[in-house]
């Protein structure tokens, strides 16, 4: 698996996350990953709580599934697209603490209808 690079984020949405083992937590940030047509790509939904269906969308030229769970008590949005046999996941950590993005937020859709293949 590789992370497609985002580029700069708009100053609303923080992308990055606390290296393992940090003491503090992330806080709300969007992770991408690629999975090549050369990769086993697996569904993780089955190791979420609260798991509630999305309703299929088109954002960036990609028609994405996805759903919205939980994980150690925190939302997450998680979305998948599929371009010629290679798989886009996105995980959005949606509230930690004090901070909170949504879904809805346009600088959250800026960065979806962004993902593409590099050619």
């Amino acid at each position: 698996r590789s992370v497609l690079p985002l580029g700069t984020a708009p100053p609303t949405v923080n992308t990055t996350m606390q290296p393992y083992g940090a003491a503090t937590s992330p806080v709300t940030g969007i992770t991408v990953f690629y999975h090549g047509k050369d990769e086993i790509y697996i569904s993780i939904k089955d190791f979420y709580e609260n798991v509630r269906d999305l309703e299929p969308f088109e954002c960036g030229g990609h028609l994405w599934n996805g759903y919205t769970c939980t994980s150690f008590g925190y939302p997450y949005t998680m979305l998948e697209a599929k371009d010629d046999g290679c798989v886009f996941q996105v995980m959005i950590l949606m509230k930690n603490g004090e901070y909170e993005i949504s879904f809805n937020d346009a600088d959250v859709r800026s960065i979806i209808e962004s993902i593409s293949t590099c050619e």
